[in-house]
């Protein structure tokens, strides 16, 4: 049971590290789905007011317009979180280099801090949901409430799963090349302080 639980006791003894990681991936999951949410909307009612006074061919470069930005917004967020994800264990480095030089093997290395990421990255991308959803109809009932016409309806559930699946999995993948990296590497290398790690 306590092998189980080591890699959340460990999580929680690093109080500080943890918290700024999942309220990193937090807060970048939430903006992107919140601002792909409310461009949708925004761009949904602009449409909708513009429709008859432009012509067919401007109300489809503005729809072209707003899926780029959708577009461009998923990305930037997407390579944020890689980011963030791939330094929180490149940090590790050392810590993987004592448990080989203590005689763990290489798949328990890898199981533990696997661990630690997959749940870091779920907390982080589940409260990220959350909080898009939250800020979206909180800044819709604002916009609504101030006379703005703005569709009401409730969130794309596909374009919610695919951003949290599509983070899940890019934070995964950059989280997880440290770890493999490292856990090649002799155990005097991963412990020396000039190992550079990537």
């Amino acid at each position: 049971m306590s092998e189980t639980f080591f890699p959340i006791n460990d999580l929680l003894r690093r109080k500080l590290q943890t918290s700024l990681i999942v309220t990193s991936v937090t807060l970048c999951v939430a903006s992107t789905l919140f601002l792909l949410l409310f461009s949708e909307k925004i761009g949904f009612g602009i449409s909708l007011m513009i429709e008859s006074k432009l012509t067919h061919g401007f109300s489809i470069a503005f729809s072209q317009f707003i899926i780029f930005v959708g577009l461009l917004i998923f990305i930037v967020g997407a390579v944020i979180i890689s980011f963030m994800v791939f330094v929180m264990m490149s940090q590790r480095v050392r810590d993987i280099g004592l448990m080989k030089a203590a005689g763990c093997p290489n798949d328990l290395i890898f199981g533990y801090f696997m661990t630690e990421l997959l749940i870091v990255t779920f907390v982080g991308c589940f409260l990220g949901v959350v909080l898009g959803i939250l800020a979206n109809f909180a800044s819709t009932s604002m916009l609504c409430s101030s006379g703005f016409q703005i569709s009401q309806e409730p969130p794309d559930f596909w374009l919610v799963l695919l951003v949290f699946v599509l983070f899940f999995a890019l934070a995964l993948i950059f989280g997880a090349k440290p770890i493999l990296d490292t856990t090649k590497v002799e155990p005097a290398k991963a412990i020396s302080p000039i190992i550079i790690s990537g």
